[in-house]
């Protein structure tokens, strides 16, 4: 379903992993209709299926060194364009895995350098294990959003050098523990809802996690969407997210139309 944004507005959506539809195209990878997505391991179990899967969908010649990191973008690509934000006309969604703060307000802040201004911004929330960090270098101004898990293993586009320095200052501020990380992930949203404010720009938080109410008071609950396409484990029952994505935009514009 499509829906009809009866204030016609421009939507700029900064968020993380439950945003891009993460998942939602692997039962169409490894042939299983109605599969139990555990995030941690079914990296492994997509493995050659994944490729092949991709071989498929582009039949142009690329190079072997880099066919896996062109798989997993398609697949990205391709499953974002069926996440919620998909059905809501007007809505940009730069969600990317791995988000942090930190790297939502400098997403706003090249999208304003470049782009009309949008009438709404959608915040949402991210994962505890994320971490963002700014480098500055005599190059420039650099921001590197990690999962910390996968810390040294997310370069992405970073120099070298820079993606290094980023690291050691994540590994830095590791040692302080759960109570510092929480503070700054709760600092650094209010940073960015401030230069939304002295903008005049309306905004939203979006709340999946219940780990994250205590980031605001005010914020529209998609915790309950959640539930039902996650088991006791976490796991992610990708058959229940497929249909949960219209629920979530149905629930998200309904809000969106009472501002």
């Amino acid at each position: 379903m499509i829906y009809v944004n009866a204030m016609s507005n421009r939507i700029l959506l900064l968020g993380g992993c439950h945003h891009i539809g993460q998942h939602l195209l692997v039962p169409e990878i490894i042939g299983e209709d109605d599969c139990v997505v555990d995030g941690s391991q079914i990296v492994g179990k997509m493995g050659k299926k994944m490729v092949l899967w991709f071989l498929e969908q582009n039949k142009e010649k690329i190079d072997s060194d880099s066919i896996v990191r062109k798989a997993y973008a398609y697949k990205e690509q391709q499953e974002k364009l069926i996440a919620w934000p998909s059905l809501i006309p007007g809505c940009v969604n730069l969600a990317q895995g791995s988000e942090t703060y930190v790297g939502m307000q400098h997403k706003l802040r090249h999208y304003l350098a470049n782009n009309e201004r949008p009438d709404v911004v959608l915040i949402t929330d991210v994962g505890n294990k994320h971490r963002g960090v700014v480098v500055n270098d005599a190059t420039g101004k650099y921001v590197c959003s990690q999962e910390i898990g996968l810390l040294g293993r997310q370069q992405g586009t970073l120099p070298d050098h820079i993606y290094s320095k980023a690291v050691e200052k994540i590994r830095q501020q590791e040692v302080h523990g759960e109570a510092y990380q929480k503070r700054k992930f709760k600092r650094s949203y209010e940073m960015l809802v401030k230069t939304l404010r002295s903008l005049g720009i309306t905004y939203r938080f979006l709340v999946v996690q219940d780990y994250n109410r205590y980031i605001a008071d005010d914020y529209i609950d998609l915790n309950p969407f959640y539930r039902q396409y996650t088991d006791e484990q976490e796991n992610q029952v990708i058959s229940k997210k497929r249909k949960a994505q219209t629920d979530i935009a149905d629930y998200v514009q309904s809000k969106l139309n009472s501002i």
